[in-house]
Formats: structure tokens, C-alpha cells, sequence
């Protein structure tokens, strides 16, 4: 009895207390990753990190920008709105914004977009995305834009 008493136990301890592999394996994935790059409309919404490449054309908008870390690398036009939004025009170079609750628009030119964490996109226009390994193309203007996740 006092032997069948010890294994119960023992079962009862390694159940509450898995082992550590146990515990590693449940672990939360790893960031998602999102590259594109096309002409048109883009917007994301993200946590991590988010890198546009503009290429001289077209205007970028961060909202509410004084929250996130903002690394801007290049020439154009940059002006805070007094609503707290960045405003990139005409910007030849790279814009990098890391945070949490990022949201940024792009309209009217050429852009290339690179995201490490978790997210959500959306793409029209003419272009490529490639979201987590999987291929897919921007919708074309007139049509409804379906939401790219990451």
C-alpha cells in the first residue's frame, strides 16, 4: 500500500511539474515575415518591426509616430501633422518603425516592404508578397483587397 501510495505520488509530481522540453514545446511561434514590393496602395498594420522602401515617389503616413522608435534613412520631404502623424513625401531612401500597433499607409508610387513580427497588409496596385514563404500578387485597382497576414 505504502509503495502504490509513493507511485501515485510520483505520477502526481511529474504531471503539475512537467520537464522543461515540456514546457519549451509550447512555446509561442516565431515572428511572421512579410516582403513586397510593387506600385500602388499598401497598408499595414503591425507589431515588430517594418521597413518601406520608397524610391522617390508616392507619400507615407505613420500614424500617431511618437510612440514608435522611427529611422529614417535618405532625402524627401518629412513633416510631423498635428495629430501626431509622420508624413514622408517624395522620399528617396529607407523608413524603419518598430513598435507595437504600428499603422502605416503608402499611395502613389513604388514601395518595398519588409516586416518581422505580426501582422496584417494590405496591397493594390501592381506587385508581388511574399507573407511567411507563401507567394502571392497585389489586387488590381476596382477590385476588392483581401488582407495579407503574418
Amino acid at each position: 500500500m505504502k509503495t502504490m501510495l509513493q507511485l501515485v505520488l510520483a505520477l502526481a509530481a511529474v504531471i503539475a511539474f512537467p520537464a522543461p522540453q515540456a514546457r519549451a514545446q509550447s512555446a509561442p511561434p516565431p515572428p511572421g515575415h512579410l516582403r513586397a514590393a510593387g506600385n500602388g496602395v499598401v497598408h499595414v498594420a503591425a507589431a515588430g518591426q517594418v521597413e518601406f522602401r520608397l524610391h522617390g515617389q508616392g507619400v507615407l503616413v505613420v500614424q500617431d509616430a511618437a510612440q514608435f522608435q522611427i529611422a529614417l534613412v535618405g532625402q524627401g520631404v518629412v513633416h510631423q501633422t498635428t495629430a501626431g502623424d509622420l508624413v514622408v513625401q517624395g522620399f528617396q531612401g529607407r523608413v524603419t518603425v518598430v513598435g507595437r500597433g504600428i499603422q502605416a499607409d503608402f499611395k502613389k508610387g513604388r514601395v518595398g516592404v519588409v516586416a518581422d513580427g505580426k501582422g496584417m497588409a494590405r496591397f493594390q496596385g501592381k506587385g508581388l508578397y511574399w507573407a511567411n514563404g507563401v507567394a502571392g500578387k497585389w489586387t488590381p485597382p476596382g477590385t476588392p483587397v483581401p488582407t495579407v497576414g503574418w
